[in-house]
């Protein structure tokens, strides 16, 4: 590059398509500052006595507020689609939090967890990548190493040839278990499923990015607005439930109670589910 030559302006997403999501979606972006607020009037506090349960809901609170600003930035770009995969993982997240509070025997689990990921993690570079694995300090692997053999016995289970194996999670219960004992299982039925055939590119996940009304079956070219409203809905739904689940671990009202979200939600979406 010549000297004073300047970089042509990189311009990310489709900001020109933002007009036309809040003209279909007025009513969520009039109030979807009321639950946004709500939330971070709990996440923003400082809190001087906070026990691991408490504290574990915030940081799960505070992963679905920052998943929601990545589902309706990606939204607001004309990439509903790509939100329906991050819708996914806010709603796992929210039903954690939820399953949880109400379940507080199974956090030494969900916490300890971190431990046996970690462990394989270094396993996995042990065997395939020696060279990164010795430049992590020893205290580290060492600690790793003592942790997952204390713990190791709370997930290891015999399969039916005998062989010991890891089960796949911190709890024997799937996520639709969990979902059933809070009062997300609707939701769960509704979007696990759809973000699920995103992230697998099943058919049924590919035909979500199709042309409506078109023979072509050729995935659309973003910026569109499929999938925009089924986004917008969960995410909206998941930022009210998890700041009613934090507001009931930590026993603070949020700066709008959830009757008042409940009506909001109510307010934007009645109409479009009872379609």
């Amino acid at each position: 590059m010549a000297n004073g030559e300047r970089l042509q302006q990189i311009i990310f997403g489709h900001p020109e398509f933002g007009p036309k999501i809040v003209q279909l979606f007025p009513r969520f972006f009039e109030v979807s500052g009321r639950v946004n607020a709500s939330l971070v009037s709990l996440i923003d506090r400082g809190y001087e006595n906070i026990d691991p349960l408490q504290r574990t809901v915030l940081n799960l609170a505070s992963y679905v507020g920052i998943a929601a600003i990545e589902s309706v930035t990606l939204v607001g770009n004309g990439l509903g689609t790509g939100a329906m995969k991050i819708l996914r993982g806010m709603l796992e997240g929210t039903i954690n939090a939820e399953y949880l509070r109400i379940n507080p025997v199974e956090l030494a689990n969900y916490i300890d967890w971190g431990w046996v990921e970690q462990h394989r993690h270094h396993e996995f570079m042990r065997e395939f990548r020696p060279e990164l694995y010795n430049q992590i300090p020893d205290e580290i692997r060492e600690q790793t190493e003592r942790e997952w053999n204390c713990m190791r016995n709370r997930f290891e289970y015999t399969d039916r040839t005998g062989r010991l194996r890891v089960r796949a999670s911190w709890t024997t219960l799937s996520l639709a278990d969990r979902a059933s004992r809070t009062d997300l299982i609707e939701p769960y039925r509704h979007i696990f499923p759809l973000g699920s055939k995103l992230m697998h590119a099943t058919v049924s996940g590919l035909a979500m990015h199709f042309v409506p009304d078109e023979d072509s079956h050729r995935l659309a070219a973003p910026p569109t607005i499929h999938n925009s409203g089924e986004a917008l809905i969960g995410t909206h739904l998941c930022l009210i439930a998890v700041t009613r689940t934090l507001s009931q671990a930590v026993g603070i009202e949020p700066e709008h109670p959830s009757d008042e979200l409940q009506k909001d939600f109510r307010y934007v979406w009645e109409e479009r589910v009872s379609e």
